[in-house]
């Protein structure tokens, strides 16, 4: 080596003392431009000549959940992040200005269990049965595009046919596609027989389905901890298993446990050594018990949640994710005689319970996380849910927190969403009014942002520009 930095500079061809100091000089000048100085922003370290910024002029925003909300205050946001959060109306230089002084901003909304993939029908033969993988993905541009229209910037899948919700993730990663940050679990995995097999729904379903379609079957310890690998080796962000039955699984089991507990626990095991988190679907007590302790991540459903699963709720540090619109709907449906008489029962009996859970929730402090199972209902109503949630004992500022704070942590982004701050992604939404008084306000969302590209103003949508 030719010595140190200071060394090689010492011998430069600079004329005398006075050129050394200057080039020390400006190599002092270089590193306090390049190091940012003490708690300067974002926004001033962007500088005149830097991107153009965006600013949200808010006439109040709701920035931490949970909190009271501010007056009048702005966002000001670059290359998706935002960099900036002040008080009053601000403006910056070379700086696009979205008036929204009548307006209430808040984070973009998150649901932590959707199928954006598919829509259910009573028949279930449109929304399986003898359909091409590619259908779904297409069907999924419709479905992602309406539900960042209602205002979730980011969801999470669990489970999609054929694991076609990991490409529609990408597409829209990519910017080819219009819809929400998704992630997702790839196919969901349950016992032979359970309910992600689709043979479960044999009397509705075209004869010849598919194995491995919607779902895939595992028996045993050692073929469970198999499936979980083949979704982690796919890029499934999450692991979703099928620990009970479900309402609309045309099966004689009903709602009870169907898998082991060996099988349950070598799925988690397997899950958390490749660093996924997992989502146990669990309506009976029994199931929501044998999930928990295992060790799974959050409880899908949890219909017949008491006070002894609570305890464990506790223990474990899982959260519960009612899915009440799933739930409610599907009672709807049973009521209507849409339903098999098995799924009717299924569906009156969870619809009964699982508002008894949540308020034995709300009162352990178990952590609620938002999620609606769409596409068991309408994708874009997923705002139903809060009203649901409000009427089974959470406030309307609690019900908010479960779908920004506390889905953030569930999802383990609570470093990039959920709150406006500095650093974070800019998905922000607005409405007319103030939601933590009136909750309904969140079914007519006014305003979207997904990382800092507006996608829908004064209530209608914004043309995309695919990359």
């Amino acid at each position: 080596m030719q010595g140190s930095f200071e060394a090689r500079t010492e011998q430069a061809p600079v004329a005398g003392r006075f050129g050394r100091v200057s080039r020390r000089i400006i190599l002092l000048l270089a590193i306090l431009l390049i190091v940012p100085l003490g708690n300067q922003s974002l926004a001033a370290q962007v500088g005149d000549s830097g991107p153009q910024v965006t600013i949200i002029q808010a006439g109040h925003m709701l920035d931490r959940p949970g909190s009271e909300p501010k007056g009048p205050s702005s966002i000001v946001i670059a290359e998706g992040k935002i960099i900036e959060v002040a008080e009053g109306y601000i403006e910056r230089p070379n700086s696009k200005i979205v008036d929204l002084r009548d307006r209430f901003v808040m984070p973009g909304l998150i649901d932590t269990h959707v199928h954006i993939t598919f829509e259910f029908s009573p028949s279930l033969r449109s929304a399986f049965a003898e359909r091409n993988p590619a259908d779904f993905v297409l069907a999924g541009t419709v479905y992602a595009n309406r539900t960042l229209q209602a205002g979730f910037t980011t969801v999470r899948d669990l489970g999609s046919p054929s694991g076609v919700a990991l490409s529609l993730r990408d597409a829209i990663e990519a910017g080819r596609v219009a819809g929400p940050t998704v992630l997702a679990a790839g196919q969901m995995i349950s016992a032979t027989a359970g309910h992600a097999d689709l043979r479960g729904f044999n009397t509705l379903t075209a004869a010849g389905a598919r194995e491995n379609y919607v779902g895939v079957t595992c028996d045993g310890p050692a073929e469970c901890m198999k499936r979980v690998r083949e979704q982690a080796r796919a890029g499934a962000d999450v692991i979703k298993l099928a620990v009970t039955g479900g309402v609309l699984s045309d099966s004689k089991a009903g709602l009870s446990l169907q898998m082991v507990d060996d099988e349950v626990g070598a799925a988690v095991t397997a899950a958390h050594q490749q660093g996924l988190r997992v989502a146990a679907h669990a309506h009976s007590k029994s199931g929501i018990e044998a999930a928990l302790s295992a060790g799974v991540d959050s409880i899908e459903h949890g219909s017949f949640l008491d006070n002894a699963s609570a305890a464990l709720f506790k223990r474990s540090g899982a959260y519960l994710v009612p899915t009440l619109t799933a739930v409610t709907g599907a009672a709807e449906q049973a009521r209507m005689e849409k339903l098999s008489p098995e799924m009717a029962e299924k569906a009156l009996s969870a619809h009964q319970a699982a508002t008894t859970g949540v308020r034995i929730a709300v009162s352990k402090d178990i952590p609620i996380a938002f999620g609606t199972d769409s596409g068991i209902t309408p994708h874009g109503q997923n705002a139903r849910e809060f009203e649901l949630l409000v009427s089974a004992g959470l406030s309307p500022s609690e019900a908010i927190a479960s779908a920004t704070t506390i889905a953030a942590a569930l999802l383990g982004r609570s470093d990039r969403i959920g709150t406006i701050e500095v650093g974070k992604d800019a998905d922000l939404i607005a409405v007319d009014g103030n939601p933590t008084v009136n909750i309904g306000l969140l079914s007519n969302v006014i305003f979207v942002m997904r990382r800092g590209a507006i996608h829908r103003l004064e209530g209608r949508p914004v043309a995309f520009s695919a990359r």
